[in-house]
């Protein structure tokens, strides 16, 4: 787009004076000399105002214009009305002013008209949910790339509550950082994808309307950052990665250190990262771009699950593989996957499905189990509690059938948690259960209306 060219059109004009309404929620302001090269319909952004000093009291994207009837030497405009109020902006005098290409404010107000573009855009993959650096990425990216070199990405602190000014949480997108001088000022909708070790592509959240910061708001915003201490717990992770820190100061050449914001409730994180299927265009994409999207293109559907048993072998020299409290983790979920799979069969008994550990889908128990690897029954219970509660019914599918909640874990369930637990099904109507699961166990006992129980009937108890 050409740096002169013009994006808006903000006019002075006294309570409404020669404005119209139109139906379909256009209006029609009339007699303006202006540029008819300028008058570009959809392209460009009318805003009406009392004073220069004062927001926009009408205004809207410019759908056509026509010579006045009264004076054929100035046009009148037909606008499609917003309900976003703008700032002055325009290097015209008088009652003009054109908002051209070249400021980003421009870009920001017609942003606020049209709405957000969306886009896809990759990020350097984080087992942390981007709250904190782990360097992962250095092992997984070519050794000739921005991440490998300095040994970390500069969105892993995307999702950092700390990073917040007046309600805004301030972040970086490489995707951004590669072509800011073209979008310095928009709002964006973007897409969030990263690899994963196994190189899959993952969905990893949406950002609704992210707002593309100025070199003023940047600047502002790692001052403030850097006075907090936030930088220099950020330089002190990235140190002890053996990474470099180098961009990670105030005022580095050529580098904003932060180049987006958005509200907190803008944002949209899947927690795990959700694994696209092969159809979706992210497969064909690898480099650090912002890449034009469509609704169709934000998310894909929940994963039907696996029966391939979770990765169960911890290695230290291995920056990526599992943890080795994620290894115990997988252990117990693999060895209850299996006992299931003997009592209801291998088709009805799934792995991962829309996130949860274990679905069971059987005439005698549909069941979502969370798998925890909890020193404590009461721990697994409150770390699990939530997750089954959301995986349940944060989203209410038409004719879905209740499951079964059960938090599988290897302690023995107290009597202090086995009461907690009649508590909550006493009085918050609450249907959870409990079962202890250890790497030796042989057997599942029967299920029953109250929970796995032994011979005895008692629910909870060690299987």
């Amino acid at each position: 787009m050409n740096a002169h060219s013009v994006l808006g059109i903000h006019l002075i004009c006294h309570k409404n004076q020669s404005v119209s309404e139109l139906p379909d929620g256009h209006f029609e302001t009339r007699a303006w000399a202006l540029d008819r090269r300028n008058l570009k319909p959809g392209q460009v952004y009318v805003a009406l105002h009392e004073r220069r000093n004062l927001q926009s009291y009408r205004q809207g994207i410019l759908t056509g214009w026509k010579p006045d009837l009264h004076d054929p030497g100035r046009v009148s405009l037909t606008v499609s009305a917003s309900s976003q109020s703008l700032p002055w902006i325009g290097d015209a005098t008088g009652e003009k002013g054109l908002a051209r290409a070249a400021a980003p404010m421009s870009r920001r107000n017609l942003s606020l008209v049209t709405g957000p573009r969306a886009y896809l855009a990759r990020v350097c993959w984080n087992s942390q949910g981007w709250r904190c650096a782990t360097g992962e990425a250095r092992a997984l990216e070519s050794p000739s790339s921005f991440v490998a070199k300095i040994g970390f990405g500069h969105e892993e602190w995307l999702f950092n509550q700390l990073l917040t000014i007046d309600g805004w949480r301030y972040g970086f997108l490489e995707p951004v950082h590669s072509h800011r001088a073209h979008h310095e000022g928009e709002i964006i909708d973007v897409g969030l994808y990263a690899i994963d070790p196994d190189k899959r592509r993952c969905w990893v959240g949406r950002i609704h309307r992210a707002e593309i910061l100025t070199e003023e708001e940047a600047r502002v915003a790692t001052a403030a950052f850097e006075k907090r201490g936030l930088l220099e717990q950020m330089r002190t992770e990235v140190t002890a990665l053996k990474g470099s820190t180098a961009t990670l100061k105030p005022d580095v050449e050529g580098f904003t250190l932060f180049n987006i914001r958005f509200r907190p409730e803008h944002l949209e994180v899947a927690d795990p990262p959700e694994p696209l299927p092969r159809t979706h265009r992210v497969w064909d994409l690898n480099r650090y771009n912002l890449n034009s999207a469509d609704s169709a293109d934000f998310g894909g559907a929940p994963s039907a699950g696996t029966r391939k048993l979770r990765p169960e072998e911890f290695d230290p020299r291995n920056p990526v593989g599992p943890t080795p409290i994620t290894a115990l983790h997988n252990k117990i979920q693999n060895r209850l996957f299996g006992l299931l799979q003997k009592r209801y069969g291998e088709d009805a008994v799934v792995l991962e499905k829309a996130h949860v550990d274990i679905v069971v889908e059987h005439p005698d128990l549909y069941a979502f189990i969370e798998v925890k690897s909890d020193p404590e029954a009461r721990l697994a219970l409150r770390n699990a509690i939530g997750q089954l509660l959301e995986y349940a019914w944060y989203e209410q599918l038409a004719g879905q059938r209740r499951p079964e909640l059960i938090v599988a874990a290897p302690a023995p369930l107290t009597p202090a948690a086995r009461s907690y637990l009649a508590r909550l099904r006493e009085k918050e109507g609450l249907k959870i259960h409990y079962v202890q699961i250890t790497l030796e166990t042989a057997a599942l006992p029967a299920w029953t209306a109250g929970g796995f129980s032994d011979s005895n009937g008692a629910p909870g108890r060690k299987l």
